[in-house]
């Protein structure tokens, strides 16, 4: 049973960096999934809530602060050494990925310095404790689910943030 599981997802990994790679992609992906540029994303829908949020937003802006350490320390240090997953770059070879600032295609498996886990994404993580506090906290005014699905949506395959396989 694991083999097959294993199989479908190099399977569907493949599908999506092999089949679904493209120019337009690999020229816009490196873009919007540098962290400096989805931070700022971040940082003003964080500034949002303070002045458009009322009392709500301002409690809720601090809590979600709370909230991202959390999830990402217990996403980093916790799920992802009892998972042990590495990183589709290290385990299978022809990954095509953004290494260094250019785009590359692996012959081979990519030895890491130190061993990176892939699973569970933290900035994957982090987003949906976001997106979910966020819809809790304003689950009666929809204009946040537009903003929070954006938000999600900046993911891709680069050396820093893989799709597991």
């Amino acid at each position: 049973m694991i083999e097959l599981l294993h199989s479908i997802d190099v399977s569907i990994f493949r599908l999506l960096n092999d089949k679904l790679s493209n120019p337009f992609f690999d020229a816009v992906m490196p873009f919007i999934t540098n962290p400096r540029n989805f931070s700022i994303v971040g940082v003003l829908l964080w500034v949002s809530l303070i002045i458009c949020g009322g009392r709500k937003g301002r409690i809720g802006a601090w809590i979600l602060i709370l909230l991202v350490v959390v999830t990402d320390n217990l996403s980093s240090y916790v799920i992802k050494p009892a998972l042990g997953r590495r990183r589709p770059y290290a385990v299978l070879e022809g990954v095509h990925l953004h290494k260094s600032g250019a785009w590359m295609t692996t012959d081979e498996p990519l030895t890491e310095e130190k061993i990176s886990y892939s699973l569970p994404s933290n900035h994957a993580a982090n987003v949906f404790a976001a997106a979910f506090f966020l819809w809790y906290l304003f689950r009666k005014n929809w204009r946040w689910g537009f903003i929070v699905v954006v938000r999600y949506t900046s993911t891709t395959v680069t050396d820093q943030r893989s799709p597991t396989i």
